[in-house]
C-alpha cells in the first residue's frame, strides 16, 4: 500500500513538473516571439529613418536653393548651391561664420527667434560684391540642439527686372 501510494505520490509531482515546464516553455515561446517582433519593429523604425535622413539629404544637396544651417550662432552646415551663390572657394569657408554677418541688414523678427521669418535682403558675397537675397528661416531641432534651417534664393535679376519697369 505504501509503495503505491508513493509511486502515485511521485508521479503527480511528475505530473505537475512536466505542466509547470510545458506552462515555463509556452510563456518563454511567448516571450521570444514579443522580442522577435519588437526587435523586427525597431529594425523597421531604423530603416525607415534611415531612408527618411537619406531623402532629405539628397533633397537638400539637390535643391536649387541656397541652405544653411546654423546652431549657437554658427553656420554648421552648407549645401553646395550656398557655397556658390556666396562666392566662397570651399564649402568650408562658410562654416564658423554668423548668417548675420553674410547680411547686411537682419530685420528683428529674425533676431527675436520667431519660429518661422522671410524677408528680402542683401548679402555679402565672398568676392565683394552685394547681392539681391530672399531669406527664409525657420527654427528646428539639429542634433537635439535647437538650430536654424536658413534658405536663401538670388532674387538679384527679379529685382533687376522690377527697377526697369518702374523707371
Amino acid at each position: 500500500m505504501k509503495l503505491n501510494y508513493d509511486k502515485e505520490l511521485y508521479e503527480r509531482r511528475l505530473t505537475r513538473a512536466n505542466n509547470a515546464r510545458q506552462q515555463a516553455e509556452i510563456l518563454l515561446d511567448e516571450k521570444r516571439l514579443e522580442l522577435y517582433f519588437e526587435v523586427k519593429e525597431r529594425e523597421t523604425a531604423v530603416v525607415a529613418l534611415l531612408e527618411s535622413e537619406e531623402r532629405y539629404r539628397l533633397l537638400v544637396e539637390l535643391s536649387p536653393f541656397s541652405i544653411l544651417i546654423e546652431v549657437d550662432g554658427r553656420i554648421v552646415f552648407a549645401n553646395a548651391v550656398a557655397q556658390r551663390l556666396f562666392c566662397t572657394s570651399h564649402l568650408d569657408d562658410l562654416l564658423g561664420w554668423s548668417f548675420d554677418s553674410l547680411m547686411v541688414y537682419v530685420p528683428n523678427k529674425y533676431l527675436q527667434n520667431e519660429s518661422v521669418v522671410s524677408w528680402e535682403g542683401q548679402a555679402y558675397l565672398g568676392d565683394g560684391r552685394l547681392l539681391d537675397v530672399n531669406v527664409s528661416r525657420v527654427l528646428f531641432s539639429y542634433f537635439g540642439k535647437p538650430g536654424v534651417q536658413i534658405i536663401v534664393q538670388d532674387i538679384s535679376e527679379f529685382c533687376r527686372i522690377n527697377k526697369e519697369k518702374s523707371d
